[in-house]
C-alpha cells in the first residue's frame, strides 16, 4: 500500500508526465525509442537538446528509460517504456483538454464563465491512435473476407481507421468525411504519406446532411462498379445523439 508521500507524487507525476509524452509522441520521438537508442541530439532536427535532455532524464527517473551507460548521452526503453510509449495517444486525448484544466479554478466559481474547447487536432490524434488500438482490429476482423469498392468513414478524425482499411482492402476508394476541416486535413495528410497509392477523396459535411457526403459515395460507386460500399460511424454516434432521439 502506498504511502501519503507516494500517492502525492504518483498523482502530481501525471502533470508533467502527460504534456511531455504528447510532445515527443507527435514529433515520432517515442516511436524512435520503440525501435532503439536515441540522444537528444538525433532525436529530432532543430530541436532545443538541453531541454530535451532534461526530458529523457524525467523519464528515467519515472522507469520509462535508462541510460546505455552511465556516461552515454543515449537512452533507451525499458519494457515499461516501450508498453507506454505505444499507447502515447492516451495522452495525446487527454492533454487536448488542458484549457479546460488550466481554467478549472474560475470554471468552478465563475458562473458566467465560457467552457473553454478542447483543441480538436489534438482529440483527433489522440482518439485515432486509442481506438486504432482497441477496436479497429477486431472491427476489421469482423468483416470477414469480402471486396469493397469504396469504404466510407464519417467523421473520420485522423484517418487511422482508413489507413488500416486500405491495407486489407488497398484497390477500394476511400472517403473521408468530417464536419471539422482540421479533422479533414490530418486525414488527408496522414493517409498520403502513410499510402501514397491510396485512392482518396474527402468531404467536409455534417454528417446528417446525408445528400453531401453521399452524392460523393454514390459518384464513385458507379466508377468502381459492383463491389459493396461500407460505411463505418466509428465516432459518429456519441457526436450526433446528444440524448435527443430524433437526431
Amino acid at each position: 500500500m502506498l504511502n501519503p508521500r507516494e500517492e502525492l507524487v504518483f498523482l502530481l507525476r501525471g502533470f508533467f508526465a502527460t504534456p511531455l509524452l504528447t510532445a515527443l509522441g507527435k514529433k515520432g520521438i517515442l516511436a524512435k525509442f520503440i525501435e532503439g537508442e536515441v540522444s537528444p541530439s538525433n532525436a529530432f532536427e532543430g530541436a532545443n537538446t538541453d531541454f530535451l535532455e532534461h526530458s529523457f532524464v524525467y523519464l528515467q527517473s519515472l522507469g520509462l528509460l535508462r541510460r546505455k551507460d552511465k556516461i552515454s548521452k543515449y537512452f533507451e526503453a525499458t519494457d515499461l517504456g516501450r508498453k507506454i510509449f505505444k499507447r502515447y495517444g492516451s495522452f495525446v486525448l487527454l492533454y487536448s483538454y488542458r484549457d479546460l484544466i488550466a481554467d478549472v479554478e474560475n470554471l468552478f466559481f465563475e458562473q458566467s464563465k465560457e467552457t473553454p474547447k478542447c483543441d480538436r487536432l489534438d482529440n483527433v490524434i489522440g482518439s485515432g491512435l486509442t481506438n486504432g488500438r482497441k477496436f479497429f482490429p477486431a472491427g476489421i476482423k469482423a468483416l470477414g473476407d469480402q471486396d469493397f469498392s469504396v469504404i466510407v468513414d464519417l467523421a473520420c478524425g485522423n484517418g487511422e481507421f482508413l489507413s488500416r482499411m486500405h491495407e486489407v482492402y488497398p484497390h477500394a476508394t476511400v472517403v473521408a468525411a468530417d464536419i471539422s476541416q482540421i479533422a479533414i486535413d490530418s486525414s488527408s495528410n496522414n493517409l498520403l504519406s502513410n499510402c501514397p497509392r491510396i485512392d482518396l477523396r474527402t468531404v467536409q459535411s455534417d454528417a446528417l446532411h446525408i445528400d453531401r457526403w453521399m452524392q460523393l459515395v454514390l459518384e464513385e460507386k458507379s466508377l468502381k462498379g459492383d463491389g459493396p460500399v461500407i460505411i463505418s460511424m466509428w465516432y459518429l454516434i456519441h457526436e450526433i445523439a446528444r440524448h435527443q432521439t430524433q437526431v
